[in-house]
């Protein structure tokens, strides 16, 4: 997977870093991440793929354009061709495996270089995790090299779609989705954890507002992850569908992108690519492409971010997540979303104090040497709030910033740092 779309960028980073060093008459050294540039990259993918009369080249070209590096096919048929113009395009392709009574057929596959794997279910419950922990190890007795993919539930689902009663989970000192969690990952032991949750959400007087768990759910499957070592992607909302949820802007893709990564995510995956039938999905809503193939604002919305982010990804892919931190707006008395959290951070030593006009998001990172921040304007998109956040660091008199992609060495008056953040936007501040 190559990230042309910034090449332009990462070709004078370092110098533009070292530029602004001298400039701003900093002695301390700064750190480079290019030579990872081409190996630590995120996976950004997304849900339904062309359709067979849609399988052509360009079609796949468009994927890769957009800055996705890989596709998830939930159809049948055109499987040759679509490995075939996924690598021409540069990207990967995982086929629908939902179907398949068994996997000897995946071997036609299986070595092409485009192939990623099969998805294998999506949103199980806990009764069918012993059979897809069977199905898993049969798959990778044959096909090693590749991902078997399960995708959870979101931690909106009921109860009884999780398979998980209160009693269960009090007696395992754990709420019900995080057992659910728990459970997925020890029964089927996945090589990576995935679930879906679409957070955005509009009413039918047009009102719009966040779920108040998205943040419980980034948190719920961070810690699965961090406790077990292993990497963890989330489905993100790239399109509006029935039960209240919205089209999205570039902003909102921006927001999520940003608060996903404040929680260490590795892989963001977009619901939908190809914009889907049926009566859940109206002519009102689209994805990033529309049913005719015509790219929609979505589209063009997920491209500008992905240039953005994967500008950095290989900086803090560097890095490792330590925790997140919540900042309450100077004007707010609670936030939901915060307060179902079970183990925010309260304070991390690098940082004196923090301030911010509205609520403020920080994911915490380290590298071994330097910590790293992911600073997150939490307001929903839709309600265009700028938000200027403070933040006193302990020791450090500069920092390096990623702002809009593009890094920057700030000098600090008295070890103070202000963003100005617009609706949606993130930064990534290494104390130097």
């Amino acid at each position: 997977m190559s990230k042309t779309i910034i090449g332009r960028i990462s070709l004078f980073t370092a110098a533009l870093i070292t530029a602004l060093s001298v400039f701003c008459g900093c002695k301390t050294e700064t750190p480079s991440y290019e030579q990872y540039k081409d190996t630590r990259q995120l996976y950004i993918g997304a849900w339904n793929a062309p359709p067979v009369q849609n399988t052509t080249a360009q079609d796949y070209q468009d994927i890769a354009d957009s800055g996705l590096n890989f596709i998830i096919d939930i159809n049948s048929g055109a499987i040759e061709n679509k490995l075939k113009f996924s690598e021409q395009a540069g990207i990967k392709f995982m086929m629908n495996g939902t179907f398949l009574s068994d996997y000897s057929g995946i071997s036609a596959y299986y070595h092409h270089p485009a192939f990623m794997g099969i998805i294998g279910m999506d949103e199980p419950s806990t009764s069918l995790f012993e059979g897809l922990a069977k199905k898993q190890e049969n798959y990778y007795a044959s096909y090693p090299e590749s991902l078997y993919f399960v995708n959870m539930l979101p931690c909106y689902a009921t109860n009884d779609q999780l398979g998980v009663s209160k009693e269960e989970a009090a007696e395992a000192n754990s709420n019900p989705y995080s057992l659910y969690v728990k459970k997925f990952n020890e029964i089927i032991d996945p090589k990576v954890l995935v679930y879906d949750g679409y957070s955005l959400l509009v009413s039918s007087t047009g009102s719009t507002n966040i779920d108040s768990g998205m943040l419980f759910n980034l948190e719920a499957v961070a810690l699965e992850g961090q406790r077990s070592n292993k990497p963890y992607w989330a489905f993100l909302q790239t399109m509006g569908f029935g039960g209240g949820h919205r089209n999205v802007t570039e902003e909102d893709v921006r927001f999520q992108y940003y608060t996903y990564l404040a929680y260490g995510y590795t892989g963001l995956l977009h619901f939908c690519y190809w914009t889907p039938g049926g009566a859940e999905f109206p002519d009102s809503v689209y994805a990033m492409i529309e049913r005719d193939g015509t790219k929609t604002p979505a589209y063009y919305g997920v491209k500008a971010v992905n240039e953005e982010i994967l500008a950095f990804d290989h900086v803090l892919l560097s890095f490792k997540w330590t925790g997140t931190m919540t900042v309450l707006g100077k004007d707010e008395i609670m936030c939901n979303a915060f307060s179902r959290l079970s183990s925010p951070l309260a304070s991390h030593s690098a940082i004196k104090s923090v301030s911010a006009t509205e609520n403020a998001v920080i994911g915490t990172f380290n590298d071994g040497r330097y910590d790293g921040f992911v600073l997150v304007n939490f307001t929903d998109p839709s309600w265009k709030k700028s938000n200027i956040v403070e933040m006193e660091f302990a020791k450090s008199d500069k920092i390096l910033v990623y702002k809009h992609g593009v890094p920057e060495v700030v000098k600090l008056n008295k070890h103070k740092y202000t963003a100005a953040l617009r609706p949606g936007e993130g930064r990534f501040i290494i104390p130097l």
